[in-house]
């Protein structure tokens, strides 16, 4: 029988009221337990949970006068740069100071550092941090940089700094150790790699990364800068392992004179067991014992001696040289500029006028910036190897994905690089261009040159080098080579990135329309180059044609 059934609603009310009443102690208990536990622990891990919360994000940490630590860094690295001391504006890289001048505000350099030395150990001490956030990246990379500067520095003694060098390089150290963890045993710190580039015996070489598939466009490019240009400089040939590049083709690269092929796998193990595709470029840059290396894609070649770089307003300038991209809008890679703005909040001067950062706002701004088929960059200089080195990083395995989703695979990660680093540089003048031939119908007063080749200028507006198969329209071909010769016959070049237009793009390539004094055909100097570096094809690399049917 259910008694419950037949009782009465007083009885029914006071059990319910009972039952509230245990709950509500049981209640009460529970959330003192809670609370007593929550303070006990706010309590013994005080110091600890607000250093979380602060290098939680670089953005929450200020200084006195409520700005970031970004721009607090920026304008340290601008002072480092010797901002203050340089009456040319046009020079200038950085901008903050002056920017802060404008605005009539004096900057502190001792209240500075003061604010970047006080948030120093906290960004030590979080040294685990999601490696997609770049900003979160960049914001150490300045610190460690700033740490490495000061180390070498005049300016350590006017920022009123008691801490010795011991307590500056085991900063460095530390920073070194989570974000370039892989960077033992091949080199064991910053400064022993900046000094091995600095004693280097070699002081200019070229570096060439490729495997198998690209092994007859590597000896092209070589055989015709030594027989073209008589260039007597090392070059190293970089590959990944013996699973990349045949045994056999190694050996021949090795017989030619001054070339040496090397094992990347073999430095920076840590990291190149992981390697994929474009990572192996800026590895191969770090890894050469050039003092000043100049990088050369496989499917490169030159109208001039390369050496002809280092004589550049901008490397001589900067330490640094990079070629800019076509001056084109792709939708789908305003993804870049996005990422660019999204990692460093305060854009250098120079970066901002570069129309790429500005393609948010500007529709008519180009969504790709750099060319990374040439670069120069001088490693004696310790800001250049430190934007080398983070180069490295955003494109190391567990940091790319982000880099590689948003932009076009390695080549804007130079120049991305040295803007979060607030080192300076400068693109070369001129826009890629376009050699191959004339298009059949242009734009309306535009003349038109179709190519997949990408042709890039000197300072002067001569013709320099291009990229995009040397002198042949397939790539990986590994025979045969007479038959599969480039119609390169004229020329569209783009001097400012002025009144160009792109069109009729196919895979691989595009037109160039230029006004009718930038279109012309190729002189009978440059007819007969192309025609000597053909030969090199048809009777020099003949003999290597069986290294593609070896199994090995």
């Amino acid at each position: 029988m259910d008694r419950s059934r037949g009782a009465s609603p007083r009885a029914k009310a006071g059990t319910s009221a009972w039952t509230k009443g245990v709950f509500g102690v049981i209640a009460v208990v529970f959330i003192l337990v809670i609370g007593f536990v929550t303070v006990l622990d706010f309590g013994q891990d005080r110091k600890s949970s607000h250093q979380q919360r602060l290098v939680s994000s670089s953005a929450v940490l200020k200084d006195e006068r409520g700005e970031d630590l970004d721009l607090a860094q920026a304008r340290m690295l601008d002072y480092l740069n010797g901002e203050l001391d340089s009456p040319d504006d046009d020079r200038i890289f950085g901008g903050s100071l002056q920017d802060m001048a404008k605005q009539g505000h004096e900057f502190n350099p001792i209240a500075t550092w003061r604010f970047l030395n006080a948030t120093t150990q906290l960004l030590v001490d979080s040294h685990i941090f999601n490696p997609l956030d770049y900003r979160e990246l960049g914001c150490r990379a300045r610190h460690m940089y700033i740490h490495i500067r000061l180390l070498e520095s005049k300016h350590a003694n006017e920022l009123g700094m008691s801490t010795d060098a011991k307590t500056l390089e085991s900063t460095v150290a530390q920073f070194q150790q989570y974000l370039f963890p892989w960077l033992k045993p091949t080199f064991e710190s910053f400064d022993a790699m900046l000094q091995s580039f600095r004693l280097s015996p070699d002081p200019v070489g070229l570096v060439i990364t490729g495997g198998t598939k690209h092994f007859y466009l590597i000896m092209g490019l070589i055989l015709s800068l030594q027989k073209e240009f008589l260039l007597t400089i090392p070059i190293h040939v970089y590959y990944a392992g013996p699973k990349d590049l045949k045994p056999s083709m190694v050996e021949a690269l090795n017989k030619l004179p001054n070339v040496t092929a090397v094992d990347l796998l073999t430095m920076f193990p840590n990291e190149t067991a992981l390697w994929s595709g474009w990572s192996l470029k800026p590895f191969a840059m770090l890894a050469a014992p050039f003092q000043t290396v100049l990088f050369l894609d496989a499917d490169s070649m030159f109208f001039q001696n390369p050496l002809h770089a280092l004589n550049s307003d901008a490397f001589k300038t900067t330490g640094q040289l990079f070629f800019h991209d076509r001056r084109i809008r792709e939708r789908h890679l305003i993804t870049g500029p996005k990422l660019l703005n999204s990692m460093v909040h305060h854009l250098s001067r120079y970066s901002r006028s570069i129309a790429y950062t500005n393609a948010e706002q500007d529709w008519f701004a180009e969504t790709q910036e750099m060319d990374s088929g040439f670069i120069a960059v001088n490693k004696s200089d310790t800001g250049v190897l430190m934007s080398l080195l983070l180069t490295t990083k955003l494109n190391s395995n567990d940091t790319r994905a982000l880099l590689y989703k948003d932009t076009h695979g390695d080549k804007e990660s130079f120049w991305f690089a040295s803007e979060m680093l607030r080192v300076p540089f400068r693109f070369n003048k001129g826009f890629v261009g376009a050699m191959g031939t004339r298009a059949v119908i242009s734009p309306p007063g535009y003349h038109g040159v179709c190519s997949s080749f990408m042709l890039q200028v000197d300072d002067n507006g001569d013709l320099f080098w291009w990229n995009g198969g040397g002198v042949l329209n397939d790539r990986d071909i590994t025979s045969g080579f007479s038959n599969h010769f480039a119609q390169l016959d004229e020329i569209a070049l783009d001097l400012d990135g002025q009144d160009s237009w792109w069109f009729w793009f196919f895979t691989g390539g595009g037109c160039l329309g230029k006004k009718r004094k930038y279109v012309r055909s190729l002189s009978k100097s440059e007819v007969d180059l192309l025609e000597r570096f053909r030969d090199i094809f048809r009777f020099d690399i003949k003999q290597y044609e069986s290294l593609s049917e070896n199994k090995e």
